[in-house]
């Protein structure tokens, strides 16, 4: 997601409460999705989902001001956390509000020693498989939060798809996608699926269009319309189609060794 420009009123504080006990423990700022994002906050923050997240609750999350540009957002942070401070509230935020590192991108020389100081480090979990107990404790978990946490996504992508539609990429980032993916290949071509030869259980069926007429219901009840409804293809998008399912056709018959 590309970063807006500090003039552009894209910006807005937002606050992060926990249900079960009805107080905030945090204050930030940004654009987007950014207040619905939980990866990547700090210790004390990741500490407190992971609560939230044990007792069956899920994050509530209060957008206080919309639509500023990202100096008054990063003013009006710095001031709402004084203010929750001020009242004696418990925040998990390590700092005063106000910085902001909106643009901040890692020099490639970081990358390159964050790299080797990596390689060959295997994951912490790689190997390793939860006991039964620890399988049926978190299993129970999930069911428990399982309706309030529909809500809140529910919710949340409604927001969502309310900030994303009648946007367009610009023509600058169109061409930054389009020079970072030449030259790569599909991280599919030639690797041949998992899935094929098998089939699924008549359950499996079940549970999938289950799933999907539920992701169907959500979408609906968050506004969202299929662009591509009423849409016509031109006849020279037509023939390109043509051409483009033929030669998938004809690579899975040379892999399958059944060309001819």
């Amino acid at each position: 997601m590309s970063r807006g420009k500090s003039s552009d009123p894209k910006f807005y504080v937002y606050e992060h409460w926990r249900p079960d006990t009805g107080v905030i423990f945090y204050v930030g700022k940004g654009h987007g999705d950014r207040a619905y994002i939980t990866k990547g906050r700090n210790n004390k923050h990741s500490a407190v989902m992971n609560s939230l997240r044990a007792a069956g609750f899920a994050l509530q999350v209060k957008i206080v001001t919309n639509g500023m540009a990202e100096k008054s957002a990063l003013e009006a942070e710095r001031k709402l956390i004084a203010n929750w401070l001020s009242l004696g509230a418990d925040l998990v935020n390590l700092s005063s509000g106000g910085e902001g590192i909106s643009g901040f991108r890692i020099s490639e020389e970081t990358k390159r020693k964050l790299s080797e100081a990596n390689k060959g480090k295997p994951a912490a979990f790689k190997g390793k498989k939860h006991k039964p107990a620890t399988i049926a404790i978190l299993s129970k978990k999930a069911k428990e939060r399982g309706p309030q946490l529909q809500l809140q996504t529910s919710q949340a992508l409604a927001k969502v798809v309310a900030f994303h539609t009648g946007r367009k990429r610009s023509a600058e980032t169109c061409a930054r996608v389009s020079e970072s993916l030449k030259g790569k290949p599909n991280w599919a071509k030639g690797k041949r699926s998992k899935l094929r030869g098998r089939k699924l259980s008549e359950e499996v069926k079940s549970r999938m269009r289950l799933a999907a007429l539920k992701k169907w219901e959500r979408q609906k009840a968050s506004g969202w319309v299929n662009p591509r409804i009423g849409a016509t293809c031109s006849e020279n998008a037509r023939i390109k189609m043509k051409v483009s399912a033929r030669k998938r056709t004809d690579h899975v018959r040379m892999t399958d060794g059944r060309f001819g």
